[in-house]
C-alpha cells in the first residue's frame, strides 16, 4: 500500500505544481491584457479629446454660418424691400412721364376739333 500511497502523494503533487504552472500563466495573460487595455487607453485618449476638439469646432462654425445666414437673410429682404419701392417710384415716375403729355396732347386735340367745329359753323352761316 505504500507504492499506492506514493503515486497519489506525486499525482498530488504534479496536480499541485499544474496548478501553480497554470497560475502563473493566468497571471501572465492577466499582466498582458492589462497592458494593451492600457495601451489601447493611451491611444484613445488623445483621439477623444481631438473628437471634441473637433466637434467643437463643428458647433462654432455651424454658429457662425447660422449667424452670417441670418445677416444675408435680412440683408437680401432689405434690398427687395428697397428695390421694390424704387420700382414702385419709377413706375409712378414713368406714368406721369407718359401719361401726363398723352393727357396734355388728347385735351389739345379735343380743343383743336372743337374749336375747328365752331368755326365751321361760324363759316356755314356767313355763306
Amino acid at each position: 500500500m505504500l507504492a499506492f500511497e506514493i503515486t497519489a502523494i506525486v499525482v498530488l503533487i504534479l496536480i499541485g505544481a499544474l496548478l501553480v504552472i497554470e497560475l502563473f500563466v493566468m497571471t501572465a495573460l492577466l499582466q498582458s491584457m492589462k497592458k494593451m487595455a492600457d495601451k489601447i487607453q493611451e491611444d484613445i485618449v488623445p483621439l477623444l479629446e481631438k473628437g471634441e476638439q473637433l466637434l467643437d469646432t463643428i458647433n462654432k462654425v455651424a454658429e457662425d454660418v447660422q449667424r452670417k445666414s441670418a445677416r444675408v437673410s435680412e440683408t437680401t429682404a432689405h434690398t427687395a424691400e428697397t428695390i421694390s419701392e424704387g420700382i414702385a417710384d419709377t413706375s409712378k415716375i414713368a406714368q406721369k412721364v407718359v401719361t401726363t403729355p398723352i393727357i396734355s396732347g388728347m385735351a389739345l386735340f379735343t380743343g383743336v376739333k372743337r374749336a375747328f367745329a365752331i368755326w365751321k359753323k361760324v363759316h356755314a352761316r356767313r355763306k
